[in-house]
This record gives C-alpha cells, sequence and structure tokens, in this order.
C-alpha cells in the first residue's frame, strides 16, 4: 500500500454502556483509535422511505494499514474525522499480505 493514498483521517469507535449521573446504563459510541485511510466511495447506492421521510444510503470501501492494538469488529464504526461522515461496517477484508485492511461500509440512510 502506498503511503500517498492515505489522505483521510477515520477514528475507529466501538459501542459501550457507561453509568450515567443517575447510575442508569447509557450507550455510546467510545473512539479506540485513529489511522490514516483512503476513502473510495462507490458507484450507486440505494433510495428508500424510512418514517416518511426519503433516505438515500451509499456504499463505501475504507482502506488502511493493520494495527496491531486495534481488533476491528463488525459491530464497530468508522468516522471520518474532518468530515464526520459516519460510516457502519458492513464486512472487513484483510489483505493477502496481511499489512492493510479493507472495509466494506454503508453510509448515510438509517443509523442503528
Amino acid at each position: 500500500m502506498r503511503a500517498g493514498t492515505l489522505r483521510d483521517r477515520i477514528s475507529i469507535e466501538q459501542y459501550v454502556t457507561a453509568e450515567d449521573a443517575l447510575g442508569a446504563a447509557a450507550k455510546t459510541w467510545q473512539a479506540i483509535g485513529e489511522v490514516q485511510a483512503q476513502i473510495m466511495e462507490q458507484q450507486g447506492g440505494r433510495e428508500f422511505s424510512a418514517n416518511v421521510a426519503d433516505v438515500a444510503e451509499g456504499t463505501t470501501r475504507i482502506r488502511f494499514r493493520e494495527t496491531p492494538t486495534i481488533h476491528l469488529d463488525p459491530a464497530m464504526r468508522l468516522v471520518d474525522v474532518d468530515r464526520g461522515d459516519i460510516y457502519e461496517i458492513i464486512s472487513i477484508v484483510p489483505s493477502r499480505t496481511r499489512n492493510d485492511i479493507t472495509v466494506n461500509c454503508k453510509h448515510g440512510g438509517a443509523k442503528r
């Protein structure tokens, strides 16, 4: 992987449950790391109606170097640090040489 293609900065976040001030369970996203990445928007997408609103959803591939301290899970999400776009992980594809990871994501649309 050429370093020049890694022009985007993404934050890797996991879903956590913590207690709020009253002791009730509060669910939130917690950043576990930031990496340089290449965000590649794919052609196509889909549109659908959800709760009386028209929603557009696109697909994206995100490539970045494998980091030994971060173990990706499909329950995590990726966030573009500069633009604030949120990407839901669909699948994780390690490379044959084991030095980079390609993550297939969807963005926009209904959130979990």
